[in-house]
């Protein structure tokens, strides 16, 4: 019996040992996931103090001079930095279009061949002036400020912003989105 006595305690020791570095990886979890988390709060609470900014670009500036503009032309130009399209026609009359479907804001694209607004998306067609006549766009695309700067270049504004409406003409609707020079 003396024996069994002794394998007993040689058991219990090895189970004492292995309880108590089971207690030293559970004290280590522990300590490492109190650590992380205060770690997280102070990341967290720093970034506080650099707040989410959007870096847009202004919503008024110059496009050029009215003579860089082709007569009977769309310039897409300014479609990608801006968003917005300008409109020479022949008689020197200048407009500028925001560049975003009527139906879901896509950006339509230019199609000089067949002079007109082509929406990727879900098809909406736009003539150069911006009336809707195909697809589910449910009215025209929405002109722009177009005015001239004291020293005699484009400016676009489009913080103005004439929204275009179903059935209606926006030259006759908007006159002041127009701008002869």
């Amino acid at each position: 019996m003396s024996q069994s006595a002794e394998k007993v305690e040689f058991d219990t020791s090895r189970w004492l040992e292995a309880l108590a570095s089971r207690r030293e990886v559970l004290l280590k979890l522990g300590w490492g996931g109190i650590v992380a988390f205060v770690f997280g709060s102070i990341v967290s609470t720093c970034r506080l103090f650099f707040p989410r900014t959007l870096f847009e670009p202004p919503s008024r500036f110059k496009v050029g001079w009215p003579e860089e503009f082709q007569p009977g032309t769309v310039n897409t130009q300014f479609q990608e930095k801006y968003r917005v399209w300008i409109v020479r026609r022949e008689d020197r009359t200048f407009f500028a279009i925001k560049a975003e479907c009527t139906h879901l804001g896509c950006t339509p694209n230019w199609l000089d061949s067949q002079k007109k607004f082509k929406c990727p998306c879900h098809g909406s067609g736009f003539r150069s002036s911006g009336v809707n006549f195909e697809g589910p766009a449910p009215r025209p695309l929405d002109r722009v400020k177009i005015s001239l700067a004291a020293d005699g270049q484009l400016v676009v504004d489009k913080s103005i912003v004439y929204r275009g409406i179903a059935g209606e003409n926006p030259d006759e609707l908007y006159p002041q989105s127009l701008l002869t020079v």
